[in-house]
């Protein structure tokens, strides 16, 4: 590397006409470091783990370790040798710095089947173990896993390919949720085929639903329940900055980490910038739950930024301790106005006024640990 920075310099100086030049050590010390840290230098690496390992360089996927050792373990398991302590995965580990747990999981992830189906016990891709079902209807059941690469607690959400009435809902909640990252918007980590159906990976929020926390604990208290529709407002400003329309915010939608800060979940149904608005002659197709519907959803007019508002209205309607102080029911009549154009031109805008509404209110404004990042 430093005769080729030196031999680089050098030659640069003659072709622009001048003299060569005369490096000191440190120089060609610091010049070389430079070209180790280059991009192109690490393309030069990966060509001689392309030529000694058989390792094809990445293209897009990823350039982590993690990525070059698994792709190197499908290769020597398509020749038939055994992966577990193969010479030369052994040898590519060590210069990788994988540690054993990690190479194991990777190595079960590129040569494990997915035959079985997906239940209690079982692994999927060699890398999610199923620990119990956790709800979802006989179709699209849902799964506690454990991550074992990660070392995280995931949920499985199951969909039965060719049996499910929409399938195409799970590709499109994977697409919005997973360009999203937000505190208040639940990740979905990846999707996977496995068996007959298709599995979304996603974040695991151990607080359960709003609908149950209600259930079994009744109404939110005044300032839990307006730090919840201020995380709530606050992943809906991100969704609708996108130009996605939820079109089902409800209780069962919003899931709570395990310090109650909410997550919006299930965007199978969103109306997406690229969609085709949808409009609908029967009760039967209309999309959403008919209990958090905006008057002009339950027509069938297309929805926009104000129906999910309407939707946040109901949540303060519904969940949060009565009688609000006067401040906060305005705040939560305009979001129920029946006509689209008289409620809060955003979701910012409402969460603004929540916060204003707090502060004359309580004398306290609304703590943002439940939307870390947001103004």
């Amino acid at each position: 590397v430093l005769g080729l920075t030196a031999g680089l310099l050098t030659l640069g100086q003659v072709l622009a006409g001048g003299d060569v030049l005369e490096l000191r050590v440190i120089d060609v010390l610091v010049l070389g470091g430079a070209v180790v840290a280059s991009q192109g230098f690490q393309q030069v690496v990966a060509r001689v783990a392309e030529h000694v390992y058989g390792v094809p360089r990445d293209s897009g996927e990823g350039s982590s370790a993690a990525a070059v050792y698994r792709k190197a373990v499908e290769q020597v398991h398509r020749t038939g040798d055994a992966v577990r302590a193969h010479p030369e995965l052994l040898r590519l580990r060590k210069e990788l710095g994988l540690d054993a747990r990690s190479a194991s999981v990777l190595e079960d992830m590129a040569t494990l089947s997915s035959d079985g189906r997906l239940d209690v016990g079982a692994t999927v891709k060699g890398r999610y173990e199923v620990i119990r079902r956790i709800g979802g209807a006989r179709h699209r059941r849902v799964f506690l896993a454990r991550d074992a690469l990660l070392e995280r607690d995931v949920v499985l959400k199951e969909v039965g390919r060719g049996m499910a009435p929409r399938d195409d809902q799970v590709l499109q909640e994977a697409r919005i949720a997973g360009g999203l990252q937000h505190a208040n918007v639940l990740t979905v980590h990846d999707v996977l085929e496995h068996a007959d159906a298709t599995v979304l990976v996603v974040e695991h929020a151990p607080g359960g639903s709003l609908a149950e926390h209600v259930e079994a604990q009744g109404r939110l208290g005044l300032k839990e329940g307006m730090r919840l529709v201020d995380g709530v407002l606050a992943g809906l400003g991100a969704v609708h900055e996108e130009g996605v329309i939820h079109r089902d915010i409800k209780p069962s939608n919003i899931l709570l980490t395990a310090t109650g800060a909410p997550k919006l979940a299930d965007f199978g149904i969103a109306q997406v910038p690229r969609g085709a608005t949808e409009t609908f002659e029967r009760a039967e197709d209309l999309a959403g739950t008919l209990a958090f519907m905006a008057p002009e959803q339950r027509r069938g007019e297309p929805a926009t930024q104000a129906t999910d508002i309407y939707a946040v209205g109901l949540l303060m309607e519904r969940c949060v301790v009565r009688p609000l102080p006067p401040r906060l029911l305005d705040v939560m009549s305009r979001a129920l106005e029946p006509k689209p154009d008289d409620r809060w031109p955003s979701a910012d805008a409402m969460r603004d006024a929540l916060r204003a509404a707090m502060v004359a209110s309580v004398g306290a404004a609304v703590e943002r640990e439940h939307a870390p990042g947001m103004n």
